[in-house]
């Protein structure tokens, strides 16, 4: 784990004073992680009582980095404004985070981007990857190989290795944001995300 700032680099070009802005009249601390960390892309916590830190994953694209980061800094504002008895995910944290979402898409953002977030700004969620189409879009940005796609890709039927544990599945149903999928070795069944980057066999 890494202190970074300022945080330029990881932004989306031309944000960057948006950022520090937020910054300066929310102050925290950023720290980026270089390890994978599988079950989240960032978080929000309170040190000493009284200090806001906030740590999001080092490998997301600019686009995934920012939402990730207007995320955590939404559970901030609620905590410095409201204090830590607001439920987490519930309807003042969204008015927070819709209402950062908007003055982010202000700036020049590719426009599927900000259509994606415009959608998903009416009412987000606890995950970016809860919502689909904004995954999608987001992860359209990620740099990965040619052979490489995305689960909601594939048909029914189709054997498939996730890349994020090598293990191979065949694609089954589609229940909302995530897909049934088979183990071949195990032959158990998985709920995957639909945004999980595979690899046909």
């Amino acid at each position: 784990m890494q202190n970074s700032s300022p945080f330029e680099d990881y932004v989306p070009e031309g944000t960057y004073s948006f950022f520090l802005s937020l910054k300066k009249q929310y102050p925290f601390s950023l720290k980026i992680i270089t390890r994978r960390r599988k079950t989240r892309l960032g978080d929000f916590r309170v040190i000493k009582g009284n200090e806001g830190v906030i740590t999001i994953n080092s490998n997301l694209n600019q686009y995934s980095f920012a939402v990730t980061l207007l995320h955590e800094i939404a559970h901030l504002m609620v905590w410095r404004d409201l204090g830590n008895r607001i439920e987490k995910h519930g309807i003042i944290w969204k008015s927070y985070f819709s209402n950062l979402l908007n003055l982010f898409c202000e700036y020049n953002l590719p426009q599927d981007v900000k259509n994606a977030i415009r959608i998903y700004m009416k009412n987000p969620k606890a995950s970016r990857y809860s919502d689909y189409k904004l995954a999608m879009v987001l992860n359209r940005y990620d740099i990965k190989h040619e052979s490489e796609i995305f689960l909601g890709e594939l048909k029914e039927g189709e054997l498939f290795l996730l890349l994020s544990n090598g293990r191979k599945y065949i694609r089954g149903i589609k229940r909302r944001t995530r897909i049934v999928c088979v183990d071949l070795e195990s032959k158990g069944k998985y709920l995957i995300n639909v945004a999980a980057l595979v690899r046909r066999e």
